[in-house]
């Protein structure tokens, strides 16, 4: 739950700036962050721009389709694949641009817990670590409860 209201609260934020910005939410597995993904969607209430295997895998998955486009230019929040052949020119990894001279503006998300348990730096207490102007990393497990990430990690530097 912490983790989805960071993440939507950063990309509210990205997203207020213009309609030229966009968000691309790195999920390294095609599984585990089906939540995280629906959830974002429902509360921005807007789709988000998949690669076909991704939906396809979700298509038995009851609610979560609708959640979903296959079609870049239909949404501003991706979570799709590093194409090969891209337009070089996008800092999304469909390759999805505006028409010129418009400019993409893109932040990348990405929701992970074992980078946070290798820094020996204090968690961020709203679960948002910004490790460049536009990338960042956000707590998240899909395995347990986020009070069991953060005692874990806690743990692991007392």
């Amino acid at each position: 739950e912490s983790t989805k209201k960071a993440v939507v609260e950063l990309i509210k934020r990205w997203l207020s700036k213009g309609c030229n910005y966009y968000v691309s939410l790195l999920c390294k597995g095609m599984y585990g962050y089906e939540y995280l993904l629906k959830e974002v969607a429902m509360a921005l209430n807007t789709k988000i721009h998949v690669s076909s295997e991704r939906l396809s895998l979700y298509k038995n998955l009851p609610d979560m389709t609708k959640h979903f486009t296959t079609k870049a230019e239909n949404t501003r929040i991706h979570s799709c694949n590093w194409e090969h052949e891209r337009n070089i020119n996008s800092k999304l990894p469909c390759g999805f641009s505006l028409p010129a001279p418009e400019k993409v503006n893109v932040i990348k998300i990405k929701a992970t817990s074992m980078w946070f348990a290798r820094r020996t730096e204090p968690l961020p207490s709203d679960c948002v670590f910004q490790v460049s102007k536009d990338f960042y990393r956000v707590i998240h497990s899909m395995h347990a409860s986020m009070e069991e990430v953060h005692i874990f990690i806690l743990n692991i530097y007392t």
